[in-house]
């Protein structure tokens, strides 16, 4: 959805409201989308180690949060998120692209 720029340097409004993300994020699998990239462990929290930088040790894991929408965190990096963040540093497209992306697999 093209967002067309507003006058006097305001930001434009994003494709797709705060409600909409919510949603997506609640249907999107974490950790089969996180699969694609890395080999997660069965059950618990799906430890495994991080797709982007050499572990030794199981780092990496996805967990689902209370509002019931999943999230990653590498406990060797820091690096942390939803789905949307992590296809957006795997893929190296936009965070747009990354929603039309997840909504196109989990529509």
């Amino acid at each position: 959805m093209f967002v067309p720029p507003t006058p006097h340097g305001r930001k434009a409004r994003r494709p797709y409201t705060r409600t909409d993300r919510d949603e997506l994020l609640r249907r999107v699998d974490l950790r089969a989308l996180a699969s694609a990239f890395t080999t997660l462990n069965p059950g618990g929290h799906g430890r495994c180690p991080h797709p982007n930088h050499d572990d030794r040790n199981p780092s990496f894991g996805v967990f689902r949060g209370r509002d019931g929408i999943e999230r990653f965190k590498c406990h060797g990096c820091g690096w942390s998120g939803t789905a949307i963040d992590f296809v957006v540093a795997m893929r190296s497209i936009t965070m747009g692209e990354a929603f039309r992306y997840l909504e196109e697999r989990w529509a």
